[in-house]
């Protein structure tokens, strides 16, 4: 459903791009179109179309391989309307394939901005330690996150 999804927003461009003008209203024509052919089929809202043609714009290769391709559709449309970069669009998506994340949870992770936390904690461990010590890395990947304490500003250490 995904690639059919992505597929579709690969038309819309196509249209878009390809001398059918924004006022000739291509989404509306294409969910009509869509409605019309396949009457049982859930998913062809105008709305809906217009997360598929961002989510074209925004993946330009083939989800298929990505990690984003192995999302529902709701995770997809969250990560869409919460990541202001293709940064955070792959990381989180990368991880909430990785770690199966509910769309509440990556919700909350990505309001917590997890992206600038993980893997931030400075180290000089690829110079230092032989080989791959991915244990070593795991342990003193994330700096301190105090973001629960719901202090704002810089507050003093007594405060916390």
């Amino acid at each position: 459903m995904l690639r059919m999804y992505w597929e579709i927003g690969q038309v819309i461009l196509e249209r878009q791009r390809g001398g059918e003008k924004w006022g000739t209203k291509v989404i509306e024509r294409i969910a009509t179109e869509l409605r019309t052919e396949f009457p049982q089929q859930r998913g062809f809202s105008r709305s809906n179309l217009h997360y598929m043609q961002q989510m074209a714009r925004t993946w330009p290769d083939s989800i298929v391989q990505q990690p984003v391709g192995q999302l529902p559709w709701g995770h997809v449309v969250l990560l869409m309307g919460k990541c202001a970069t293709r940064f955070e669009l792959d990381f989180y998506a990368q991880h909430a394939v990785h770690h199966g994340w509910s769309r509440t949870h990556l919700e909350s992770v990505i309001h917590r901005q997890l992206h600038l936390a993980e893997g931030a904690a400075a180290n000089n461990f690829d110079v230092s330690l032989p080989g791959k010590s991915d244990a070593v890395r795991q342990i003193l990947k994330d700096p301190y996150r105090l973001d629960f304490t719901e202090l704002s500003g810089r507050p003093a250490e007594r405060d916390l």
